[in-house]
């Protein structure tokens, strides 16, 4: 039962911990989607930003914790960064539950590595294993609040557009009110979709929501669009990618990605016509998310990391991502 650890330093060697890494991630209870091998392995095959530095941890025979970092080596120094930076809401550590031994195992395979100057764990949410990874021996710890992810818990009592009573009530008359709007363009469509077709589909409503700002938006980078397409088929295929579209007289007039594992829902990426902006597409969208996640039992809605006022108007409070930085003692 003793822990064993390996460096993980090709791309070839991280995919093929694939199922293991599968099996980690549903027997980790603070697991989102962005730590699973359908979110960072294309991530690392669209960025691949530095020196592949991940460490493993087996115990008798089962992968018991990864975690996925790479080395950077730039103006802020020599960095062990988490993959999935950048674009991820939510970065971790993978660890079995209450499995010490190998936590502490990660923390000094990390610290064995050559060549850098500081870890840093970023984007910790409320209860990541992360935020318990053991400083190793021979660093200080750094640590501060980073990024708020407002959200809310949902329960199953709902109104009569089956919205849940979490939501504020002046959202929920807007709901219904832009609803009603939107039935003006006869027929209205609410559906799911085929993971190729909407990326591309969203790319484009996303790009011209932005481009009314003046501003580009993610999806205009061709690495991350990249990225998206590989990941996205992945995601839901393993159910944790929600896609839905809506369509008015027969035009598509918005689309929100968005995802479900366990029992939370969290929004992600979303893009409407601005043709229809007096209809609100991504108001009845996310009304659509709190319907569908309160009927299928799920009970926390979060709108990820920014502070945008259109999450508090749903009804969100602040959660707030951590940051922890290892650095050796000179």
């Amino acid at each position: 039962m003793t822990v064993t650890t390996r460096l993980i330093d090709s791309a070839e060697e991280l995919a093929a911990l694939e199922p293991q890494w599968w099996a980690l991630w549903r027997d980790a209870p603070q697991a989102t989607p962005f730590q699973s091998p359908a979110w960072l392995l294309p991530w690392w095959r669209a960025f691949a930003p530095g020196r592949l530095t991940t460490i493993a941890a087996w115990r008798d025979g089962e992968l018991a914790g990864i975690a996925p970092f790479y080395l950077e080596e730039g103006a802020l120094g020599r960095r062990l960064l988490p993959l999935g930076i950048g674009i991820s809401d939510y970065l971790d550590v993978l660890l079995r539950p209450e499995d010490v031994e190998a936590a502490s195992a990660l923390a000094d395979e990390l610290a064995a590595v050559d060549g850098w100057d500081s870890i840093e764990l970023e984007e910790l949410a409320p209860g990541a294993a992360g935020r318990a990874l053991p400083c190793p021996d021979g660093c200080v710890e750094e640590a501060c609040g980073q990024s708020a992810c407002p959200g809310l818990g949902i329960g199953r009592e709902v109104d009569a557009s089956g919205l849940p009573f979490e939501v504020s009530g002046k959202r929920r008359q807007s709901y219904r009110r832009k609803l009603r709007a939107a039935e003006a363009h006869p027929p209205v469509e609410i559906a799911g979709a085929d993971p190729e077709r909407f990326i591309e589909a969203l790319a484009a409503l996303h790009g011209a929501r932005w481009r009314q700002k003046g501003e580009s938006g993610v999806l205009a980078d061709p690495r991350v669009l990249a990225f998206q397409r590989e990941a996205l088929p992945r995601l839901v295929e393993h159910g944790l990618a929600q896609l839905t579209t809506m369509c008015l007289g027969g035009r598509l007039a918005g689309a929100l990605y968005w995802f479900a594992w366990r029992d939370r829902a969290a929004t992600y990426i979303s893009g409407f016509d601005p043709d229809f902006a007096e209809e609100s597409p991504l108001t009845v969208l996310v009304g659509e998310l709190f319907r569908r996640a309160s009927a299928a039992g799920l009970r926390d809605v979060s709108f990820l990391r920014g502070r945008e006022p259109y999450k508090y108007h749903w009804g969100a409070t602040d959660r707030w991502n951590q940051r922890r930085s290892f650095r050796r003692v000179a």
